[in-house]
């Protein structure tokens, strides 16, 4: 064994525990510093508040649920337990045991046997974050019992210590599941409630504005209830931002809070009426519906204990109305200097579909594939005294208007399927996004791009990949898109979910040749295979006019020329005629025939453009299928002829390419038609060896001959 292995394992371990829950998480420094240190001192905060029989189950709760700067949760609990004397022990206890929980639960891995697959650290399931708060409260509860005894107080205790933790993790998960930040949510307009997962959001940030205003019921400032001024903001902010029904359910959650802390309910409808009123008033703008909800709030506090309920209740309000109406004023400032969810989960969707092929890149591409024919030019043509000495016909501006006109072509055509690829579909968008609705997936953004190779991206997904209903949602899915999607990917992009399908290959090609050159020269036959990157596979068999190295030249154009522009995008029939113009520039004999097989992994389909290029034959099952022969090769002063033939594939399926030395027709070959019927070795090498020697021993001429088979199988 490596002795430098567990250093580096230890290594790995520290990069990413520490990227993921510290500063290097964060968008900048700043914000890093920011956010751990109230998530230190929230924690601290919930850790000293007090909630029945002497429980305090709300830093459980908390480290439970929270998924990121763990360890300043971690630390705020641990300051709070110390600070409560000999009772908080127990907790720093449990904290220290959380801490390892949770590592241990969410360490990174695939799927087991137990347990998810987990990307990050801290980011196991909901339910293992609840089962964590779950073994606290029960280690609690039997450590109250063993060293208090059985009695009403112990019991009592043991009680809320094992629910309660519990239950506020569940409530808190809502908000640290949804992977939306404070920001959001207070940028957040008032949105569709029909989805589950905004109530859910709804409960859980009332759950932590409760605990909040619970923790610091002791302070005050000049006689101002701190306890009371927040609760009373959230009733001024929360109606506004998320309307009547959602934000009135946290602020009355949060004002709950400031009414337990001073045992005293009869400020609870107090509280409940500026929600409404400021939910109801809030179309009318924040000047109205602060004003309102103040009038009301006061209003009610007065029918019901009088002036001088009033009196006590007047401090607070007065500094929530000076907190909350610039922030009020700021908010839609802030909202249009920063993206919604919906925009920003659309640009980073659009930006992930150029950034598979951009425009810039693709172009470079072009240039590298005209430079490398250049080369191929040059050097194929060194030593030979044709190309050496040969003279380009016509005159030279009109061949380079044409060469100019060749190059605009291609790349209007590159442009245009890249174009089409990366335009979004409205309509199967919105398909799509009600397939989430309906499988309860809670998607909140989903664009569908491409018209072939289909890409859904899914923002605010809250499913993971494993998700026992994912297959069917992925069926669905297929359905609605017209395509076969392969198994999801999930990530984290700005704080939200994205889960992203990509169109699955159906079928994966494997090639096999055999050739042979007339005499002892070298072979005008040129066989190449290349692939795009939208997963279109190309099979290429050029035959130069005449034999030997100036046959071998003309064929390597071919192949060099198309693997070039047809993998970066140029449409099919463009490319020949680019590639007819580019040989019939050339003095003298310059011809090749060019069998060209385009075979969409995606679809299935297959495309066979001949020009000039002898028949060839899939064979499927016992049965076999002649694709006719071209006309006219490619290098002649007239308009390019291409015999195109569709054919759709499926796997098990051989396609059989020939160069003319073999076969032109199958009046011509007889004997090929039979070997390919009834004497066929499912073999590659065998198989080609066999077509090639019958084909030498029936040879009416001494030509070259080259056989490509492709074995078309299931991706």
């Amino acid at each position: 064994m490596d002795v430098q292995e567990p250093r580096r394992a230890v290594g790995v371990f520290n990069r990413r525990f520490f990227a993921h829950n510290t500063m290097a998480h964060a968008e900048n420094r700043g914000a890093a510093v920011i956010y751990s240190t109230l998530t230190l001192l929230v924690s601290l905060l919930f850790a000293r508040t007090h909630a029945l029989f002497g429980a305090y189950p709300f830093a459980i709760a908390y480290l439970c649920a929270v998924d990121r700067r763990v360890p300043f949760a971690f630390l705020g609990g641990l300051l709070g337990a110390f600070s409560l004397g000999e009772r908080g022990y127990a907790y720093a206890v449990v904290y220290l045991f959380l801490l390892c929980l949770r590592l241990f639960l969410s360490y990174p891995r695939g799927a087991g046997r137990f347990l998810s697959p987990c990307a990050e650290f801290f980011e196991e399931e909901a339910a293992l974050r609840a089962a964590s708060a779950c073994v606290a409260g029960l280690f609690l509860s039997v450590y109250e019992l063993i060293a208090g005894g059985l009695s009403a107080t112990s019991l009592a205790f043991a009680a809320a210590i094992l629910l309660l933790p519990v239950a506020f993790c569940m409530l808190y998960l809502g908000y640290f599941t949804d992977h939306r930040s404070l920001l959001f949510c207070l940028v957040e307009e008032e949105t569709s409630p029909r989805r589950a997962a905004d109530w859910w959001l709804s409960l859980s940030l009332g759950s932590l504005a409760f605990t909040l205003v619970r923790g610091v019921e002791t302070v005050s400032l000049l006689g101002i209830s701190l306890s009371f001024s927040l609760s009373a903001f959230f009733c001024l902010l929360l109606p506004q931002r998320w309307g009547l029904l959602r934000g009135g359910a946290a602020a009355a959650i949060a004002a709950l809070g400031a009414c337990l802390s001073t045992v005293n309910v009869v400020y609870l409808p107090a509280f409940l009426a500026m929600a409404a009123a400021g939910g109801l008033l809030a179309r009318l703008g924040a000047r109205y519906a602060l004003l309102g909800a103040a009038a009301a709030g006061g209003l009610v506090s007065y029918v019901l204990a009088g002036v001088a309920a009033v009196l006590s209740f007047l401090p607070e309000l007065c500094v929530c109305l000076a907190v909350a109406w610039p922030l009020l004023h700021a908010l839609p400032r802030l909202r249009g200097a920063r993206e919604t969810e919906g925009e920003r989960a659309r640009n980073a969707a659009q930006a992930a579909v150029r950034a598979m092929a951009p425009g810039g890149q693709r172009m470079v591409r072009f240039a590298d594939a005209f430079s490398s024919l250049a080369e191929v030019f040059s050097r194929l043509a060194s030593g030979s005294p044709r190309m050496e000495n040969g003279r380009v016909r016509g005159d030279r501006n009109e061949i380079l208007e044409g060469q100019f006109r060749m190059t605009a072509a291609l790349l209007q055509d590159a442009a245009a399927r890249e174009e089409r690829e990366a335009r979004e579909d409205a309509a199967v968008s919105l398909a799509a996004l009600r397939v989430f609705e309906e499988m309860g997936a809670g998607a909140r953004q989903v664009s569908v791009f491409g018209s072939r190779a289909r890409l859904l991206l899914a923002s605010g997904v809250r499913w993971e990949a494993d998700h026992p209903e994912e297959r069917a949602l992925r069926a669905r899915l297929e359905k609605v898109c017209g395509c076969t999607f392969a198994a999801p990917v999930l990530s984290l992009r700005g704080g939200v979910t994205d889960m992203r399908y990509t169109a699955a290959r159906r079928l994966a090609i494997s090639a096999h040749t055999a050739g042979v050159a007339r005499g002892r020269e070298v072979s005008g036959d040129v066989f190449s295979t290349f692939s795009d990157e939208e997963g279109r596979y190309y099979a290429l068999l050029s035959d130069g006019m005449g034999s030997g190295r100036e046959a071998a030249i003309t064929a390597g154009i071919c192949g060099s020329f198309l693997s070039g522009v047809l993998g970066d995008g140029a449409g099919k029939k463009r490319a020949l005629e680019a590639l007819n113009l580019l040989l019939a520039e050339r003095e003298g004999e310059c011809t090749a025939t060019v069998d060209l097989c385009e075979i969409d992994l995606l679809t299935g389909n297959a495309c066979f453009l001949k020009c000039g290029a002898a028949s060839s034959y899939v064979r499927r099952g016992e049965s076999l299928f002649h694709i006719p022969a071209g006309r006219l090769p490619l290098g002649m002063p007239y308009e390019v002829d291409v015999e195109k033939t569709k054919f759709p594939l499926q796997a098990g399926d051989r396609v059989i390419l020939l160069s003319d030395g073999v076969s032109q027709s199958p009046e011509d070959a007889l004997w090929l038609c039979e070997l390919l019927s009834d004497r066929w070795e499912d073999e590659p090498d065998v198989m080609t060896d066999r077509i090639l020697h019958a084909a030498r021993a029936h040879a009416a001429q001494n030509d070259d001959m080259t056989v490509a088979i492709l074995y078309v199988e299931k991706a």
